[in-house]
């Protein structure tokens, strides 16, 4: 079953908080392309729209209702890379690498210069895609592809700790501030101000917001309904 179709499945389901995107097994969370992937026999046509569905799958980890979390237990290499930044949230094991090898192959990682671009300043970006050169967990961090990073020990202590958070959270809720998130990040200043006036009103008048606040005044945990 593809990526796109579990994102599909799990993602906009009521009942779900956020969904997490991992690599098998621990030693790379994704290395990109598979170079060798199409069959010498395949029209161009044909490569061309396979190709697509690279593109498919990042416009649905941007459309998805729930937040979507990339937890990098290993290298991450050319698509992947877009695959990370087009997630809302990204956690690393230290020992992870990074990079964008295509140029070195005689390609240019032309799909995921638009959720590299919403993610990275320009300069560093243009220095990642341009020179093709690996780098660590920490840069990555540094330069705003990732959120946190952690040594292999603790990892999957902190990604279970993260998993538990989100659960405790009203599901309804979390989409309705995702999709909102997402939607107003392509609108000028004021288009944004107007629909997110819209969204606070929808978000106030929701069964878990009441909840939300009577627990709190209550001082005790929300029973969140899903609505």
């Amino acid at each position: 079953q593809s990526l796109i179709s579990l994102l599909h499945e799990y993602g906009n389901q009521d009942e779900i908080s956020a969904v997490f995107i991992t690599g098998a097994g621990d030693k790379a969370f994704c290395s990109g392309a598979d170079l060798a992937g199409f069959p010498d026999g395949d029209s161009f046509l044909s490569i061309h729209h396979s190709r697509g569905k690279f593109a498919e799958l990042l416009s649905t980890i941007d459309e998805i209702r729930s937040p979507i979390i990339a937890l990098v237990n290993g290298d991450a290499y050319a698509g992947a890379l877009g695959i990370i930044s087009a997630c809302d949230i990204a956690i690393s094991v230290d020992t992870a690498m990074f990079g964008t090898p295509e140029i070195k192959r005689g390609l240019f990682p032309m799909m995921i210069m638009t959720s590299l671009f919403r993610t990275m300043s320009y300069k560093k970006v243009m220095e990642m895609i341009l020179l093709g050169e690996k780098f660590s967990a920490v840069l990555a961090k540094e330069y705003g592809l990732l959120n946190a990073i952690y040594p292999k020990e603790i990892y999957e202590k902190e990604t279970n700790e993260l998993k538990k958070k989100f659960s405790l959270l009203s599901p309804a809720i979390l989409k309705l501030g995702r999709n909102a998130a997402h939607r107003q990040k392509d609108m000028n200043y004021k288009e944004a101000l107007t629909y997110l006036h819209t969204m606070l009103t929808v978000n106030a008048l929701t069964d878990d917001a009441a909840e939300g606040i009577t627990a709190f005044l209550e001082k005790r945990e929300p029973n969140w309904k899903g609505k």
